[in-house]
């Protein structure tokens, strides 16, 4: 096979790709880059590398960085920034067993994407308070095996859990429903009475009744 790029183009074409992602690979190395999300599958983001240069960089696919703990709603079109890594870091995300080696060294595919806020994101007045909010399905806070679990979306808190205990007053302004039974061990007052002792009229003497036994 001919290596002369002017009667073999595809020499030629392959030579190009090669060139361009020793390049791009150069260029990359040791530098924060922004880049956007184009799809996420709850581990790996495919994201589009957004500067403006002579060589088309192409869509690559790398880790999120974040906690084990915090569970991000990335979604397409999500910014960020890709932070380049001197190795592989599949066996640390539960993708490979074999730690790398340090003679690796820095390869275009070794990069991790952290989300960043941007000022077209919702204003938030109060820089005092910690805000939460998802996407369509809201905030979700669970135990690891997600048995217990609260979830905050639109117009519902929704809490599922074996057992709930609230320590301190409770203030309901608007309807109680209870699909259940009651269980009262202390003291309940209706109206400003309490209800053990309250009394209604007797119908025929006018004469108060006892309290509820």
């Amino acid at each position: 096979m001919s290596d002369d790029p002017i009667h073999n183009p595809i020499f030629k074409s392959l030579n190009d790709i090669a060139r361009n992602e020793s390049v791009m690979s150069r260029n990359a190395q040791g530098h924060i880059i922004p880049a956007t999300v184009e799809s996420f599958d709850g581990t790996l983001a495919v994201v589009n590398i957004e500067v403006s240069s002579e060589n088309n960089y192409p869509q690559i696919t790398v880790p999120l960085l974040r906690s084990e703990y915090i569970r991000f709603p990335i979604q397409k079109g999500c910014r960020g920034i890709l932070i380049p890594l001197y190795v592989n870091i599949d066996h640390i995300i539960g993708l490979g067993l074999v730690a790398p080696t340090m003679k690796m060294g820095f390869n275009f595919q070794n990069m991790a994407f952290l989300p960043i806020a941007s000022v077209t994101q919702p204003e938030i007045k109060n820089n005092n308070t910690l805000v939460l909010y998802g996407e369509s399905d809201g905030v979700k806070i669970q135990t690891k095996d997600g048995s217990t679990h609260i979830t905050v979306n639109h117009n519902t808190i929704a809490v599922t859990a074996s057992k709930i205990e609230l320590n301190g007053n409770v203030t309901i302004k608007n309807k109680l429903t209870v699909n259940g039974n009651v269980d009262i061990k202390g003291t309940l007052t209706v109206g400003g009475t309490e209800f053990k002792s309250h009394t209604h009229s007797n119908g025929n003497e006018g004469q108060p009744t006892g309290g509820v036994l």
